[in-house]
């Protein structure tokens, strides 16, 4: 209870709370779950802020008129002369903001699930009228960089529309078709997936042509249980796709659900095969062939894992008739997107923002980078992975050998229910460098100018999202 008078009895906790449920997708569980974690005030209300949607506004009222109705009775009783459970009664703002707030979430759900229903069954309307080839991206990391690449490579001489940003849900796909033209000649579908049957629940609506699944790794464990679980979600797809579906070669659990048309991998793309890779902190160049066919590529994305991605892009991109010229162009225009392996100096150091990663693949990847490119000194940040589930000991275990494995000269963990698990797979492979652990990991983002010095090499993987705090 104590934890609950902290966290809601500043004037500030119904917005607070307001904002966790949107965090949460408008769900009770997830939003009492975080209440049940004993959060701060402090360190979530400063990290991200309330977007004002009608929903968002209701909510907040209500929040604010839950959180109000003890004071109200107080004063009442107060005018009454009965004054002997006044401050019993204030005790009780945490719970009545909580209680109305989630009451009212509980009622207004089925409202917005048959608001939801109308634009998913326009959007299927909008569908049945566009003839563009469909490609669904899918996976559990990687998919939105090969979207992005499959945008930016297939626009050289087709008409393409890619889900904006993160919006890679089923009500955001419906949204997203209902702006469509239907002059594209490429439609290109981002999956977000959190449990079973999301997979199944999107492709019904987007029906793809083509599909491309990144991986299987670790992700949304509390909503799946099992890796398992997760690869036998991912294999839907192949009764959805209609001509193609492409698998990394990296992932056997995968292989043993579905049987796809072709693989790619770090040595080949369908039938193209992969040489002569070199990556540094500027970009990346490769080779592919096909028969008598060579392709010479540069890219501005760095990361050897990235060549495999870019060549199944330029592969699919060769199926569908884009001329050698026009793809060897689009791929020397691909740069690294926000947040993921995107470099910046900073007072003379280089610094490789990977912060979108969620993901233990992704994090190994970053980390192979970080041992082969050069610097004066070597930092690495992280505060872990989140939704791990039952792996959540395995996979921070891991997580910390790869760190030792990697040799950085520095490396700052945000103290967090994971940090102990890092540490372990960290001294337990033999790390010879300085170990930090960062209780305030805002003011070391915001200062990281103060860690680093001309010539260092920095690499800042994933982020701990406020629901997690």
């Amino acid at each position: 209870m104590i934890h609950l008078l902290k966290l809601f009895i500043s004037p500030e906790s119904p917005y607070l709370l307001t904002y966790m449920l949107q965090q949460s997708d408008y769900s009770n569980q997830l939003l009492l779950q975080w209440v049940l974690r004993k959060p701060t005030l402090h360190a979530v209300k400063k990290r991200g802020t309330l977007v004002l949607t009608n929903r968002a506004r209701i909510n907040l009222l209500v929040s604010y008129g839950g959180w109000l109705v003890p004071p109200l009775v107080v004063v009442a009783l107060l005018l009454a002369g009965q004054s002997t459970w006044w401050l019993a009664l204030l005790l009780l703002m945490p719970l009545t903001s909580l209680v109305a707030l989630t009451a009212v979430n509980a009622l207004v759900q089925p409202i917005v699930n048959k608001s939801f229903k109308k634009e998913i069954d326009r959007a299927n309307q909008t569908l049945s009228g566009i003839s563009a080839i469909r490609i669904a991206v899918l996976g559990s990391y990687g998919k939105t960089t090969m979207k992005e690449l499959l945008t930016t490579i297939l626009s050289a001489e087709k008409q393409v529309a890619a889900t904006p940003k993160n919006k890679n849900v089923l009500i955001s796909h419906a949204r997203w078709i209902n702006t469509l033209s239907g002059d594209e000649d490429i439609v290109i579908f981002e999956y977000g997936e959190a449990k079973p049957g999301d997979i199944a629940e999107m492709a019904q609506l987007s029906q793809p042509d083509i599909a491309i699944v990144t991986g299987v790794a670790p992700a949304h464990m509390d909503g799946y249980g099992s890796l398992e679980a997760i690869a036998k979600d991912f294999a839907t797809i192949v009764d959805y796709s209609k001509q193609s579906v492409y698998i990394s070669n990296d992932s056997e659990l995968l292989k043993g659900y579905l049987q796809p048309n072709a693989t790619y991998g770090v040595d080949h793309a369908d039938k193209w095969t992969i040489s002569h890779v070199k990556t540094d902190i500027t970009g990346t160049s490769f080779v592919m062939e096909k028969g008598k066919r060579r392709l010479e590529l540069s890219s501005k994305l760095i990361g050897q894992h990235l060549v495999s991605s870019i060549a199944l892009c330029v592969a699919i991109a060769d199926s569908l008739g884009i001329s050698q010229e026009k793809i060897t162009s689009a791929v020397a225009k691909t740069k690294p997107f926000e947040h993921r392996m995107q470099p910046y100096q900073l007072n003379g150091a280089w610094v490789i923002d990977d912060t979108y990663n969620g993901n233990i693949e992704g994090m190994r990847a970053g980390l192979q980078l970080l041992k082969q490119l050069q610097a004066k000194k070597k930092i690495y940040v992280t505060p872990g992975l989140v939704e791990q589930g039952e792996e959540t000991q395995r996979v921070h275990k891991k997580l910390g050998q790869l760190i030792a494995d990697a040799q950085p000269d520095k490396v700052y963990l945000m103290n967090n229910i994971v940090v102990a698990y890092i540490q372990e797979g960290i001294v337990e492979n033999g790390f010879e460098g300085e170990l930090f652990i960062v209780d305030d990991p805002l003011s070391f983002y915001e200062n990281l100018e103060l860690h680093v010095a001309s010539g260092d090499l920095v690499l800042m993987q994933n982020d701990w999202p406020d629901g997690y705090v």
